[in-house]
């Protein structure tokens, strides 16, 4: 998960804060350097009470503008889309994983397909397959935009 995508879910108070030293080192490794992601990916499990303010601090430092949740939603239903269609979370898992993040999100439909598909998915078990092929038919679709 890269920041962009940890700040919307972050945004859509779906980010646990055990994560937030992790994604700070796997930013360092990807070539992102700032002495806030430094002391954030060093973080200990002891210290994760600073997690939150210091991603935010973070954030600020490396001139990431604040999200509206609208966009962090779309941001996350592309990074779901990804795991997805990489199979790193079956289609069911990512449909309610959006669901969850549209929860957070007011009048938009983003989200409707993964809805739609993840409600039926629960209620119609002889239909489960049909609809996990529907996830990941929507979530390529994402990508493909």
């Amino acid at each position: 998960m890269d920041l962009l995508e940890a700040q919307a879910f972050w945004t859509l108070g779906m980010l646990p804060r055990e994560k937030i030293p992790g994604i700070a080192l796997e930013a360092l490794e990807q070539g992102l350097d700032d002495p806030s992601l430094r002391i954030l990916a060093g973080l200990t499990k002891g210290e994760l009470d600073e997690a939150t303010p210091r991603f935010e601090k973070t954030l600020a430092s490396m001139k990431y503008k604040s999200l509206e949740k609208a966009e962090a939603l779309r941001i996350c239903i592309r990074a779901v889309s990804l795991q997805i269609v990489k199979d790193e979370i079956t289609p069911y898992e990512g449909a309610r994983l959006i669901w969850r993040a549209a929860h957070e999100v007011v009048g938009t439909h983003e989200a409707a397909p993964f809805i739609y598909a993840a409600s039926e998915y629960e209620d119609r078990p002889n239909d489960q397959k049909f609809f996990a092929d529907e996830i990941v038919k929507e979530a390529k679709r994402r990508l493909s935009e």
